[in-house]
C-alpha cells in the first residue's frame, strides 16, 4: 500500500489509454515529505494537567509522563493521520521493572529457603551463628559461597546452612550478602521515556520519524518500526 502523489491519464488516438501513478511509501506521512512535521516545539513524552482559579488564572501545571506505547500511538495518529486500528505495537509493555539498590552503611544478609527459593529473613549482624551440613557453627559473614539475589532459584554453588545444630533439622538456607550498591529487588513502574535521556521535546520542523528514532536509540536500537504491506504502522 502506498500514497499516490501524482496521477496522469494519457489518451491516445488509437483508443488505448495509459494511466501513470507515482506513489510513496506511507512512511512519507511521518518523515515530513507529506506529513508528520511538528508545527512548534512539542513535548511528546508528557501530558500537562493545568489548574486554574475562579478568575481563570493559571495556578499550577503538572506534567505526567506518558508510556512509550502512548507516545508512539499519539504521535502516529495525531501527526501522521493514521487511525488507531492501523497502529500495531508489539513487545512493549505498559509497565517495566526498576532495580532497587541497597544504600545502607552496613552489610545485610538475606536468608533464602533452599527448597522454596523464598526470602524468609533479614539479618543485619554478620556475627549471627548458623550451622553447616556437619553441624559446625559458622558466622554468616564467613560463609564462603553466598547466593545471588538476581536469580529466582537457589545457586548451585551457594553454601547451605541451618538455624540449629539439631541432626533432625533439615530446613536449610542459603545466604545472600548485600553491600552498599547491591541490587536487592525491583519495583514496577510505568514504561516511560528514560529520564537519563532527558525530555522527549521535539523542535519545530522535526518529524515523528525523528522522535521514533530517539525512542529506538534510548533502547539501544533493539526496536524497529515500519509500514507493512497492508499499510499498517508496526513498532
Amino acid at each position: 500500500m502506498f500514497l499516490i502523489t501524482d496521477f496522469k491519464l494519457l489518451m491516445n488516438t488509437n483508443g488505448t489509454d495509459n494511466i501513470y501513478i507515482t506513489g510513496k511509501d506511507k512512511m512519507a506521512l511521518l518523515n515530513g515529505e507529506i506529513g508528520g512535521t511538528f508545527p512548534h516545539a512539542t513535548d511528546v513524552g508528557t501530558i500537562e494537567d493545568k489548574t486554574y482559579d475562579d478568575a481563570a488564572l493559571l495556578i499550577d501545571t503538572v506534567k505526567t509522563p506518558l508510556t512509550i506505547k502512548q507516545i508512539i500511538t499519539d504521535m502516529v495518529h495525531k501527526y501522521g493521520g493514521e487511525p488507531f486500528h492501523n497502529i500495531i505495537i508489539n513487545d512493549l509493555d505498559d509497565n517495566a521493572q526498576i532495580m532497587l539498590d541497597y544504600h545502607g552503611d552496613n552489610d545485610i544478609y538475606l536468608f533464602r529457603n533452599a527448597q522454596s527459593g523464598l526470602i524468609e529473613n533479614v539479618v543485619f549482624d554478620g556475627d549471627v551463628i548458623r550451622y553447616d551440613r556437619q553441624n559446625k557453627p559458622i558466622k554468616i559473614s564467613e560463609i564462603k559461597n553466598y547466593d545471588t539475589l538476581m536469580t529466582d532459584y537457589v545457586s548451585t554453588n551457594a553454601q547451605k546452612v541451618k538455624s540449629t545444630n539439631n541432626l533432625l533439622d533439615e530446613k536449610y538456607y542459603t545466604i545472600i550478602k548485600c553491600s552498599y550498591g547491591s541490587v536487592v529487588g525491583y519495583r514496577s513502574t510505568d514504561w516511560t521515556y528514560p529520564s537519563k535521556n532527558g525530555e522527549l521535546i521535539m523542535d519545530v520542523g522535526t518529524t515523528v520519524k525523528d522522535a521514533l528514532d530517539k525512542i529506538c536509540a534510548a533502547f539501544d536500537n533493539t526496536y524497529e518500526y515500519f509500514y507493512n504491506i497492508d499499510g499498517k504502522f508496526v513498532f
